[in-house]
């Protein structure tokens, strides 16, 4: 019995179920109380049978409520019953105005406030306002209808009665609201708190997630390092194990093993790039460039490979194609050799066609690679973008590959900003189509001329513009190899080149002799370029009368010559200088009566595409040892840009051999992590001296043809002068491992020189 009346106020039923109760219970008790006190008050006899009838309408209704389930139904009935029908012949047959019935009346609307919902409330609300307006507007026009209390003690009786029935019904009600907000208060609180709980258990995971993501992209980008660093040497040594006199069956060996070991060197490429997207280090770093040099760079990369599978490869081009661009172009290149190498692998026979277009209104490069392969069902082209995944592998079992190649294509087009896009027909061939994003640099349209790159380019290279009469300049850097790359362009001009390896030893050797022109470094340490000019003319001013200074500077950014200009230096150049440049410099800024303008018609270029300027005996001045040093090189350095390389070494592979060797045994690691133990004792804020040695890295990689390298290097230059010292302790590692990893490779093929 106590279980089933505790149930009529269970909460678990519902707020708006127990606040019926209550209040149909306090009724009930309500009329009760009321037919005693009637009986006391000697309230006309017609007063008690309209109070019986409303107690027996509220047990009716606790019933439909409790027993069927009808709340509403029953809600509406006790309103409209009661309240428009029973209070007002109470209000009339029990004292009116005089007595407890207009509390009543109140009782009945605040009723309707807390059960009622919807258009039901609005409706009943309505009628209740009407029906008591009715009720109490009569009584007062017509009091004759008004039954009176007898006695004034009943009236003081009934409106006691009435008060007491309904402040203690509002109290329970009151009370029940207020403590149900303090419960659900207090179980809000502790969701709230479980929530927290639950946030920071969620936090910690994602973060456990990706400390462990973070660790696996680093393990492996560690790993992929550690591994391609032999691989790399595996294949030089087998490079070099060919070019020997080897009978037929270690022949064979050997070229399995250089096609294993560039197949194993592809998958871990494929690994890192996978790793640094993943880790979120891989940045886009965009540049000047020209685009028919990425156009046929990539095209060149791919063509052999092309051929020995008897493909015929196509190259065309939209009406319109502007000659620079600005934006990554190394990856921009990676991705375009990963979709035409994609091409080729999946083509047995037939044709790769490479479009290259350029979309004027939205700015973009379009490169359209399409092929006569072996084509993707249209259920697989979804999958094809998915980290490790091989679309129909049973057919593709013989092709080499991990899955990676267009995952990490597809998220470096995007990191651009552009996208990539599919359409393969089944067994008939695909064609894949980059969206990439640029600014053009050079509007000057190449499109009707671009064909005659390969042969024009590098035909006849720049040839020597002055010989001297006697004119002597001193060159001023603490990187020796820069120093070697002056000397080296300048060498067929005769001149006269002394060097310094810092702003000190410049102003000692000015103050022993007069030269016709100085070429100054800006990056070096303790005493800059800028710093060196300022005490020259404060010291020896003298001596640089009718003596230019030029500025010769890795800066290429905006607005850095009329700095240098304003600094007090009559010209500049930018690093990697390139030897036309440096001549037209001389030529503007020196005594005209030290030179005489001519062209020295014995200098020859080779062609990085194969083709060599100048007559057959020019081809044969260039050693078969000398070639053969680049090319292992190339072999074990894909990366190596000799294009550029030999672009800034004025065309000679004899010179940039020479540079490559000094690049390599002038080892600057040992000056560079001198420089970042300072960066990491001072807890990344020390960053003065090792901004100087990344600019020398960033100038000399980029001199011998190694941009990416020259690349990472700008990258942590910029760091370390915008006082990012996080990024430079976050990536010193990675530039320095490729770094040693390029230079023991160029080591071990000059070591094997003898």
């Amino acid at each position: 019995m106590v279980e089933r009346f505790k149930g009529f106020f269970d909460l678990h039923k519902g707020i708006r179920f127990v606040l019926f109760n209550i209040i149909t219970s306090v009724g009930i008790f309500g009329g009760i109380v009321s037919l005693i006190v009637s009986g006391l008050a000697g309230m006309p006899m017609e007063q008690n049978v309209i109070i019986i009838l409303a107690v027996i309408v509220l047990i009716l209704s606790f019933y439909l409520a409790n027993s069927r389930g009808l709340i509403g139904v029953a809600s509406i009935l006790i309103c409209l019953l009661i309240t428009d029908f029973l209070f007002p012949l109470m209000y009339f047959s029990g004292g009116g105005a005089y007595s407890g019935m207009p509390i009543w009346f109140v009782m009945g609307i605040l009723f309707t406030f807390l059960l009622l919902e919807g258009k039901g409330f609005v409706l009943v609300l309505i009628s209740e306002v009407v029906m008591t307006s009715v009720t109490l507007i009569l009584g007062y026009l017509h009091p004759d209808w008004v039954t009176p209390i007898a006695t004034e003690q009943g009236m003081c009786l009934d409106i006691w009665q009435s008060i007491m029935v309904i402040g203690i019904g509002i109290g329970i009600i009151i009370k029940f609201q207020t403590r149900n907000y303090d419960k659900l208060l207090r179980e809000n609180e502790e969701k709230n708190e479980q929530l927290k709980y639950a946030i920071r258990e969620a936090e910690e995971a994602q973060q456990q997630a990706l400390d462990t993501s973070q660790a696996k992209s680093s393990f492996l980008a560690n790993m992929s390092h550690e591994i391609r660093t032999p691989i790399n040497a595996i294949l030089g040594m087998d490079e070099l194990l060919l070019r020997e006199d080897l009978d037929d069956g270690i022949r064979e060996y050997g070229e399995n093993i250089q096609a294993a070991g560039q197949s194993l060197l592809s998958i871990v490429n494929d690994i890192l790039d996978f790793s640094r997207i993943e880790s979120g280090r891989l940045e886009i770093i965009p540049v000047e460039y020209g685009l028919a040099s990425l156009i046929f760079d990539s095209y060149n990369m791919i063509s052999l490979k092309a051929r020995d599978k008897g493909l015929k490869m196509n190259m065309e081009f939209g009406d319109y194609l502007p000659s620079k661009l600005y934006g990554d172009e190394i990856r921009i290149r990676q991705v375009m050799i990963n979709i035409l190498n994609n091409a080729v692998k999946y083509t047995m026979e037939g044709s790769v066609t490479t479009r290259v277009t350029w979309d004027d209104k939205d700015g973009m490069l379009v490169i359209a690679v399409s092929d006569t392969g072996i084509g993707i069902a249209r259920e697989n082209i979804d999958k094809l973008f998915l980290s490790f995944s091989r679309v129909d592998e049973k057919r593709n079992r013989n092709i080499e590959g991990t899955g990676l190649g267009l995952t990490i294509t597809k998220q470096m087009v995007e990191l651009m900003g552009g996208t990539i896009e599919v359409e393969s027909e089944y067994g008939k061939g695909s064609v894949f189509t980059l969206y990439i994003p640029q600014k053009i640099v050079d509007a000057e349209n190449i499109s009707g001329s671009i064909e005659q790159y390969r042969t024009t380019q590098h035909g006849e290279g720049y040839r020597t513009s002055f010989v001297t009469n006697g004119a002597q300049i001193l060159a001023v850097d603490d990187v020796a190899m820069n120093l070697k790359v002056v000397k080296g362009l300048l060498a067929k001009t005769g001149i006269e080149i002394d060097v310094a390896f810092s702003g000190e030893e410049c102003i000692e050797r000015v103050s022993e002799k007069k030269y016709d022109l100085i070429l100054m470094d800006h990056m070096m340490p303790r005493m800059d370029g800028i710093e060196t000019l300022e005490k020259l003319k404060s010291e020896y001013a003298d001596r640089l009368l009718d003596t230019p200074v030029i500025m010769l500077s890795a800066n290429a950014i905006q607005g850095v010559r009329e700095q240098y200009l304003a600094s007090g230096f009559v010209d500049y150049l930018s690093k990697p200088v390139r030897g036309e440049a440096l001549e037209k410099c001389i030529i503007k800024n020196i005594n005209p009566e030290k030179i005489t303008i001519t062209i020295d018609a014995d200098r020859s270029v080779v062609d990085p595409l194969g083709a060599m300027a100048g007559n057959e005996a020019e081809k044969e001045s260039v050693s078969e040892e000398a070639v053969s040093v680049i090319d292992r090189i190339c072999r074990l350095i894909p990366e190596l840009d000799v294009e550029a390389g030999l672009e800034f070494c004025g065309g000679e592979e004899a010179f940039l051999e020479e540079m490559l060797r000094e690049y390599a045994f002038s080892d600057r690691a040992a000056i560079i992590d001198e420089a970042y133990a300072l960066v990491v004792g001072s807890g990344g804020k020390n960053l003065s001296d090792y901004q100087v040695q990344v600019h020398a890295l960033k100038s000399s990689s980029a001199t011998i043809g190694l941009m990416e390298l020259s690349e990472q290097a700008k990258t942590l230059e910029m760091a370390a002068k915008n006082g990012d010292g996080e990024y430079v302790l976050k990536h010193n590692g990675e530039t320095m491992a490729y770094y040693d990893k390029v230079v023991t490779i160029i080591r071990m093929v000059f070591g094997s020189e003898g």
